[in-house]
């Protein structure tokens, strides 16, 4: 069977995770969806395996977040949606994420669809698939759509390296937590202090903080 999203065929999704319990309980729900799951044992050279589908065509992706774990991969599951998404790939990211939005925050703008694992269900796939590959057609929800904004430093952790920062366009009162590491090298140049202020595209159609992206900084 296949799967038909803006003229794109899907036949196969890929499942990429280091627990192979995971791994089988996700072939239930893409079976569900009358589509062939593929199981990843290992995922020890990116660039391959986008590759690999890239030729092959007509395939998605359900990616774990923790995948370093048991020498399964060498980079995380954020890493590998932005990667294949930048490749042209729809792919889906799968993770509580909760726990881990910092760290997800520097390839967020490449991850259109985020589910948590307990939410994974046929719909919620499908849902998923559309919005990544409409997005890849070039139609942005408004939740995804950036634009640019003020981005005002309420505080700086020197010690988790990580800036809280004020978005008005979006909330004027809800904090946000930004590593330092997702700066480009022209604003690290500056002192990320409280009161500075900068300019920067972001997704303010949000509907919450975990789908936040910034890009295109400015210096204020």
């Amino acid at each position: 069977m296949t799967l038909t999203i803006a003229n794109r065929l899907i036949e196969s999704v890929q499942i990429i995770d280091d627990d192979p319990n995971v791994r089988e309980s996700y072939r239930y729900v893409v079976e569900d969806l009358k589509l062939k799951p593929v199981s990843i044992n290992a995922l020890h050279n990116l660039d391959q395996f986008v590759q690999s589908l890239q030729m092959s065509g007509n395939s998605a992706v359900i990616c774990d977040y923790h995948l370093r774990t048991k020498n399964y991969a060498t980079s995380n599951g954020a890493e590998v949606v932005a990667k294949l998404y930048q490749s042209n790939i729809p792919s889906i990211l799968c993770t509580r994420y909760d726990t881990t939005i910092e760290e997800i925050r520097e390839h967020r703008q490449y991850i259109p669809a985020l589910i948590r694992p307990e939410e994974l269900d046929p719909d919620n796939l499908e849902y998923g698939l559309r919005q990544c590959i409409e997005e890849l057609e070039g139609n942005y929800l408004p939740s995804r759509r950036s634009w640019r904004t003020l981005i005002d430093v309420e505080d700086v952790d020197e010690t988790r390296q990580i800036a809280y920062v004020l978005i008005p366009g979006w909330d004027p009162h809800q904090v946000v937590s930004v590593p330092l590491a997702i700066l480009p090298p022209h604003i690290k140049k500056q002192e990320i202090k409280k009161q500075r202020w900068f300019h920067a595209k972001v997704n303010i159609g949000a509907e919450n903080m975990a789908e936040l992206y910034f890009e295109r900084w400015e210096i204020g």
